[in-house]
């Protein structure tokens, strides 16, 4: 995956995730189908970790669900209620 797809794939991260829960704050960032989130919601009250990570992976889709799924793997997720 070239630099530009990566930087495609960050953005299209984020107008999803944007689009399905609160966001307070947001940070992704990876490459080559490996990616880092941190995203910081309200909509995480009363979660657990669990049920946290499945709701992002839920707005991911596609993204990640499927043999095809351009991303192969979020190496590391931080799911977080708004200070």
């Amino acid at each position: 995956m070239s630099t530009q797809e990566s930087e495609e794939m960050i953005r299209e991260i984020e107008k999803r995730l944007k689009e399905s829960l609160n966001v307070v704050s947001l940070k992704v960032s990876g490459s080559d189908s490996h990616y880092t989130i941190r995203v910081v919601s309200p909509d995480f009250e009363g979660k657990t970790s669990v049920s946290r990570q499945r709701m992002v992976f839920s707005a991911l889709g596609d993204l990640i669900m499927g043999a095809n799924a351009p991303i192969h793997a979020i190496d590391y997720m931080e799911t977080l209620l708004p200070e």
